[in-house]
């Protein structure tokens, strides 16, 4: 049954025919799935005040019928009910489900924000990248590396690590786009960028931690040299042999502070 449009309120209605004119526009255009993530977590907003929800503290199950309710709404809504074509297809639902219930809110501005500034065509968020999972909070890489504590809990994707990873994507497409070239990655490069956030954040967070570490503008500076990628060549040397003997003092980013001098 189709749903009409007064079913809704003024902004569901918005949310859906918009999805609806990106669905009917991709031949021309390519539909952005990020932004397609964005209207229907609006919408999963009202549904979840409706029924009294906080989204912010829901468990993933509760998110996921959410989601499940919105997608279902648009799919009987207007055109799209009685045209197949303008519904989901399964890699935009993974896509969509994935980013919706499993990552920040400031990962989907992060991605957004690159969006914002160069077409969707020239960055690595397609969605053969956005439907895999190493991606995700809690990913892993596809093989288990090593059973030490020190890799276990370093490879895990946390919120943390997840918008550190969308920073260092967003500076490859700037810089991509400075010279004219794409920033586009096959899931292979992408899953390894993602160890790669995984890896500074996980020394980053250490580190910041750390009694009498750095000061601030270090820490800031060091921060910006992991999203230039200033310590890709160590880190890919260390991931290619996991060394089982690895600890938080062979981050090469670990410097002697001068409160250790002091001692």
């Amino acid at each position: 049954m189709q749903v009409q449009i007064g079913v809704f309120d003024s902004r569901r209605k918005f949310q859906y025919e918009s999805i609806s004119v990106g669905q009917q526009a991709a031949q021309r255009q390519p539909t952005t799935v990020v932004s397609m993530a964005l209207r229907f977590h609006e919408s999963m907003l009202e549904v979840a005040a409706e029924q009294h929800v906080d989204v912010n503290t829901a468990s993933v199950g509760k998110k996921d019928d959410l989601l499940t309710t919105v997608i279902g709404e648009y799919n009987e809504f207007g055109v799209v009910a009685t045209n197949e074509k303008y519904k989901l297809n399964s890699h935009q639902r993974i896509s969509i489900s994935n980013l919706l219930l499993h990552c920040s809110t400031k990962t989907l501005k992060g991605i957004q924000g690159v969006y914002n500034t160069m077409r969707q065509s020239a960055t690595p968020f397609d969605v053969n990248n956005l439907q895999t999972s190493r991606w995700l909070i809690g990913g892993r890489p596809a093989r288990r590396s090593s059973k030490t504590s020190m890799w276990e809990s370093l490879e895990v994707m946390t919120p943390e690590k997840q918008e550190l990873f969308i920073e260092i994507l967003g500076f490859i497409c700037r810089r991509s786009a400075k010279t004219g070239k794409s920033a586009k990655m096959d899931t292979a490069e992408w899953s390894t960028t993602a160890d790669y956030a995984c890896w500074a954040g996980h020394g980053f967070a250490l580190l910041k931690a750390k009694e009498n570490g750095p000061a601030e503008e270090d820490i800031v500076a060091l921060r910006q040299r992991i999203i230039d990628k200033d310590f890709w060549d160590k880190f890919q040397a260390l991931n290619a042999v996991h060394d089982e003997e690895f600890t938080e003092n062979d981050f090469p980013f670990w410097p002697k502070h001068k409160h250790d001098e002091d001692r």
